[in-house]
């Protein structure tokens, strides 16, 4: 044993806490739980029951611990899965649309970033007649908007929660599953929401709420002229979800300090650090001060929302501070086992959540790494050895806490960095290594603002106006400087980069993605050897979930330029904020579409290549000059895309005129594969047009609604007739097309369907 590292030797020992084993036999379990759901609850609870009876004849005790927390842990997990109606609508013709829903509204209702609609979870009680008590999630319009505990009766459309369309997306669906809801909601004002008498709800919640919008306004008092500053200090103080300039988060989430942004373990740390230097201040005794801190932590979390991260962090420091009580040294590992056994008994699909495994992997990494560490670095910080401590001078000692806080405080973050780097990287795309000095500065200044909001707190309850004004203007420049530093590290070259491990073993000399857009229109992101382009942009509504998304997953931080098809504000309204965001050196229009703000110059002739590498060139071949008729999809511009000998060709939403046009005019249209649009007023896709484009593959939209972005089934069947391998976007999503000189590969982001192309020989 002492032959091997000393780093393996500390792997082995873990397997020594009991509580540790349990732990990794909760997970164990909930993993094979959800990898098999056709397992039913009850086979699962005999699992349960043989696996207690053979615990007993298995040695040594560890895996009988493993054993037992495994099996119950997966009966927890497929029990936490069966949900009636999630049930119902996951079957052929289940429920689309409710007319009588019966709830109560469990939360208080969050306005989203656009402000035309509310959002909150609704316990129900009824569905039309039939007893329910699912979670949903409600969207609501209207004047009048629900409060936490209002019972309603509802009338509109029920659905699961529809699935990512493209790479990079949010998974809400996976979302809203781990959150326990069973379905969306969305309200219909026909009939009209009822109000029932007497709403729901319990009076802790109800004085939470009242106290969480106190504390809100008392600490922004004064600060209504700078909504920005005000909407960051309330949502470090409390996780509100205010609308935030999407700049600023971007800078917190590039430096590495995203947690500091918004209400999580560290502020709950923070906030008991704070409450017991103040007890320490006024020499309250050791067992005093931990029976004041753990309540009113408790509280704090309860009323920044029962965030789950903020549970996490308020659990373990009360584990650590109980240990402190009865003498009993921290000991991590047997910590984190027992919060992890504590979190997941209680709701198992935490463990899917990217903050349930970012916070236990630094937890896991600082209780793994930050001793030793420790001890390496403590010579560094010690004041000079060969004089004894009783001659220290002020200077010399106060010279070594210094040292010993910065160092230490370097130490923490290193652990924390490089334990959740490989989660940031699988769930984010981001290496953040500039986080490790940014949190220096950052986390202190986070405390400072927690501190200075208490005491406004502290002062508005006492009556203290002026006094609480004059924190809060304090914290306005603190919330400024904080502002300022990340912003400040998130720009240092290097010190963020985004990555995508499934690239790394890529050998596609080019790579196209035609993404999918769920209210119409298009973009087309094409990666020619390293120049990213862009044709269209799409709607503005979805670029900051889609787009936006997909390209910094993809990751991209500059765009070579971007070609614009047509005047139509589902292809081309997210333009601007696609150039602000990647700054393209250039950006090709219609002579008859003019973009404030953005410099763009006209397309090239037509069929003169426009040359992005020696065996890439996009070539416009529609329309002609002058064509001043009709309506924009006629004028629609139609491109080639040439790469590697493989030929792509973008029809875009170009209809019956313009295939008539190049038919007539002998225009070589022949391509591999064509990207088709959706003409909403004129028939597209004529045989004898697809017979000269001769594809090989064909991508189309097709949108259920409304009516006329729906692709007729006969034109569908024509393609089933002529053995077209066809990619339907209403089905398949995304449509990734990788190339090399000899293979080009298609396959559906969504359905997973896939074709391959190799050039005859």
């Amino acid at each position: 044993m002492d032959a091997l590292p000393s780093w393996l030797i500390r792997i082995f020992r873990l397997f020594g806490a009991p509580m540790f084993v349990l732990g990794l036999a909760a997970v164990a379990g909930i993993l094979t739980g959800d990898a098999f759901p056709q397992i039913s609850v009850l086979t699962w609870g005999l699992a349960a029951v043989l696996g207690l009876g053979l615990a007993w004849r298995t040695r040594p005790v560890r895996w009988k611990l493993f054993l037992v927390g495994a099996v119950t842990f997966a009966f927890l997990q497929r029990s936490a899965n069966h949900d009636p109606l999630r049930e119902i609508l996951s079957k052929p013709g289940g429920l689309t649309w409710c007319h009588s829903l019966t709830g109560v509204v469990s939360d208080a209702p969050e306005q989203d970033s656009a402000g035309k609609s509310w959002r909150f979870p609704l316990r129900l009680d009824k569905v039309h007649d039939q007893a329910c008590s699912s979670l949903v999630n409600v969207r609501w319009f209207g004047p009048r908007v629900p409060s936490y505990g209002n019972r309603l009766v509802l009338s509109g459309r029920v659905s699961p929660p529809n699935p990512v369309k493209n790479p990079g997306e949010f998974d809400w669906e996976a979302w809203l599953h781990r959150q326990g809801f069973a379905a969306s909601f969305l309200v219909d004002s026909l009939p009209p929401p009822r109000w029932l008498e007497p709403g729901g709800g319990n009076r802790v919640m109800h004085a939470s709420l009242r106290a969480r919008d106190w504390i809100g306004n008392a600490v922004t008092a004064d600060l209504e002229d700078d909504p920005q500053i005000a909407a960051t200090v309330k949502t470090m103080m409390l996780g509100t979800q205010e609308s935030t300039p999407q700049d600023v988060e971007d800078a917190f989430v590039d430096s590495g300090t995203m947690h500091v942004f918004a209400v999580s373990g560290l502020h709950v740390a923070l906030f008991a650090l704070v409450l017991g230097q103040v007890l320490g201040l006024l020499r309250v005794p050791r067992t005093m001060a931990v029976l004041i801190i753990i309540p009113v932590m408790i509280f704090y979390v309860y009323i920044t929302g029962l965030r789950a991260s903020a549970w996490r962090a308020a659990l373990m420091a009360s584990l650590v501070l109980l240990g402190t009580l009865m003498d009993r040294p921290a000991q991590g590992f047997t910590s984190l086992g027992f919060a992890a056994l504590l979190l997941l008994g209680w709701d198992p699909q935490q463990l899917f959540q990217a903050g349930f495994q970012l916070s236990f992997g630094v937890v896991f990494m600082l209780a793994w790494w930050s001793g030793p560490l420790l001890q390496w670095i403590a010579p560094w910080h010690e004041p000079e050895a060969y004089i004894p401590r009783g001659l220290h001078t002020h200077a010399q000692r106060g010279a070594a806490w210094c040292r010993k806080i910065i160092l230490q405080s370097l130490v923490v973050s290193i652990c924390a960095t490089v334990g959740s780097a490989p989660l940031m990287i699988h769930h984010f795309g981001l290496v953040a290594p500039v986080g490790i000095f940014a949190n220096l500065f950052l986390v202190i200044l986070s405390e400072i603002i927690l501190a200075v909001a208490c005491l406004s707190l502290i002062c508005a309850g006492l009556k203290f106006t002026w006094l609480s004004l004059l924190s809060n203007n304090t914290n306005w420049a603190l919330a400024k400087g904080s502002i300022w530093f990340a912003k400040f590290f998130a720009s240092l070259p290097g010190g963020h980069f985004r990555v995508d491990p499934s690239r790394w073993w890529d050998d596609s000399t080019a790579r196209i993605t035609v993404l999918a857009m769920r209210d119409g229109g298009a973009a087309s992101h094409l990666d020619l050897g390293g120049h990213h382009w862009m044709l269209d942009t799409g709607p503005q509504n979805s670029f900051l979930f889609s787009q936006r998304s997909y390209l910094l997953r993809y990751p991209i931080t500059k765009l070579e330029g971007i070609v614009l098809t047509h005047q139509d504000s589902d292809h081309i309204r997210a333009t601007g904020l696609t150039a602000m965001m990647f700054a393209p050196h250039s950006v090709i229009a219609p002579g008859n579409l003019k973009l404030s703000a953005i410099a763009t110059q006209l397309p090239p002739p037509l069929l003169s290549p426009l040359q992005i590498r020696p065996t890439a060139t996009l070539t416009r071949l529609y329309p002609p000059p002058h064509l001043d008729y009709g309506v924009a999809d006629d004028r629609c511009q139609v491109w080639r895309c040439d790469v590697d000998g493989w030929r792509i060709l973008f029809q875009s939403d170009a209809g019956f005129i313009a295939e008539k046009w190049l038919l007539e005019n002998h225009v070589d249209v022949t391509a591999d594969v064509l990207i088709k649009g959706h003409h909403t007023q004129d028939f597209s896709g004529l045989s004898e047009f697809l017979d000269a484009v001769a594809p090989r593959a064909i991508c189309f939209t097709n949108l259920r609604w409304p009516g006329n972005e729906r692709v007729s089934g006969a034109w569908i069947e024509r393609l089933r007739d002529h053995a077209i391998p066809y990619f339907d976007q209403g089905e398949s999503g995304a449509v990734e097309i990788s190339l090399t000189p000899q293979v080009l590969n298609l396959r559906g982001f969504v359905d997973g369907k896939s074709v391959e192309l190799r050039k005859p020989p």
